[in-house]
């Protein structure tokens, strides 16, 4: 893996849409295997998932981490990239919606039963897409102490799960269905691998499978 710094700020994540993911930044990279593609992640997005989960994890009601989840709300109140383009009153509708069903959610004891019920439930609100639904659950699910055992696969994922060759179309992903090399990382973290290197991944198995 060869690094070549510039002078994007090294805690620059990458804007997610409901559509897909933008290549990785703040570097000019050449990734030469899939071990590269880990070990990128982990040396310039790793901390800040973390960062991020952790902000859900102290936060002492159940109510406010629902309505600061489903309305992609940091720390300090702005609200996150991936979740920047879809408007206020749409994540505002999903938060309320969730907060109806605030005791249910709070019995959930694992990521699969918690996305199933955001899925029913903000699921139904028109514009609050796979992306906003897996990260709304993944934050709420920090604050209940439960993480995804599979990767979840979105409109983003899909293409670096396609990129590999793998059944795109599913709901998510066993993590022993990827490449070896992505054991090092948690399912949360192949589910932002996916997205963030979709276009490398391609280039990577080309490389490696040519047709």
């Amino acid at each position: 893996m060869k690094l070549i710094a510039n002078a994007t700020s090294c805690n620059a994540y990458p804007k997610r849409t409901g559509a897909s993911c933008p290549p990785p930044s703040g570097v000019r990279t050449v990734l030469r295997s899939f071990k590269d593609v880990v070990q990128h992640y982990i040396k310039r997005y790793r901390a800040r998932a973390n960062h991020e989960l952790s902000f859900f994890r102290r936060i002492n009601s159940l109510d406010e981490a629902i309505e600061k989840a489903a309305n992609a709300e940091g720390q300090d109140g702005k609200k996150y990239d991936h979740q920047w383009r879809i408007p206020a009153p749409t994540l505002d509708r999903a938060a309320k919606a969730l907060l109806t069903v605030a005791a249910q959610i709070s019995n959930c004891t694992s990521f699969e039963s918690l996305i199933e019920l955001v899925e029913a439930t903000a699921g139904r609100i028109e514009g609050f897409g796979e992306l906003a639904i897996y990260d709304a659950t993944l934050r709420i699910g920090a604050r209940l102490g439960v993480e995804p055992k599979y990767v979840y696969l979105h409109r983003g994922t899909r293409k670096g799960a396609k990129a590999l060759g793998l059944a795109s179309h599913r709901k998510y992903l066993e993590v022993t269905e990827l490449p070896g090399e992505f054991a090092r990382l948690k399912p949360r973290e192949i589910e932002d691998c996916l997205c963030i290197y979709a276009r490398e991944l391609s280039r990577l198995k080309r490389a490696i499978d040519p047709v």
